[in-house]
């Protein structure tokens, strides 16, 4: 069973011990095994190896669920790792005006952060759903010409078919008609690029510089 840290004996114009520190020294070298609970911000320089369970906040799951054929634009600015779950109502899957996500400039974002956004259910059935008949974007703020996309779709001939971005760009668009539930995109920012990476299922992707 592991120790707790104990603060007996410390008081004021009290004599020190050696087990008042040496449990501390153990503590954090690991020759005991101690519950901690420190609080605040860490920052590790090296290699950091976990043993055992890790547990607490994980990947956050953000769900837009589109009910109207209004047009949608959602910002992501969340913790980094967060996942964006996209799904549309029936009623949400009419007409054509744009579903777009909205990444923020490079230059103010911390290097490495990453997000996925994935497709959720389309249309009313759960078992059969239906693909997305709006057009989807992935845009950066500011019209910022930013974007390396690099997407994956099945041609209609079941080519697997590599549709990439000459040079950074301000956005990309999947036409309508084209993402079904499952498909995903990758983004990643290093501080210059978002770099956007998918897979989906009939690639049309048109780049705008």
């Amino acid at each position: 069973m592991a120790l707790t840290l104990s603060t007996s004996g410390i008081t004021n114009s009290e004599t020190i011990q050696a087990a008042h520190i040496s449990q501390s020294i153990d503590a954090l070298k690991g020759t005991h095994a101690y519950n901690l609970s420190p609080s605040g911000s860490f920052t590790f320089t090296g290699n950091t190896v976990f043993n055992g369970d890790v547990s607490g906040n994980r990947s956050k799951i953000i769900s837009e669920v589109v009910g109207s054929d209004n047009t949608v634009t959602v910002n992501v600015n969340d913790g980094s790792t967060s996942v964006y779950v996209l799904s549309a109502t029936a009623d949400g899957n009419l007409g054509s005006n744009g579903i777009s996500y909205q990444l923020p400039r490079p230059a103010g974002v911390t290097p490495g952060i990453t997000y996925r956004i994935m497709i959720g259910q389309i249309g009313s059935s759960a078992t059969s759903p239906a693909a997305l008949a709006r057009p989807f974007s992935i845009i950066i703020e500011a019209s910022a010409q930013a974007l390396l996309g690099s997407i994956v779709g099945i041609s209609s001939t079941a080519n697997t078919v590599l549709q990439r971005s000459n040079g950074p760009v301000v956005s990309l668009t999947v036409a309508s008609g084209r993402l079904n539930t499952g498909d995903s995109f990758d983004l990643f920012c290093d501080g210059t690029y978002w770099y956007v990476t998918g897979f989906i299922n009939s690639p049309s992707v048109t780049y705008q510089t």
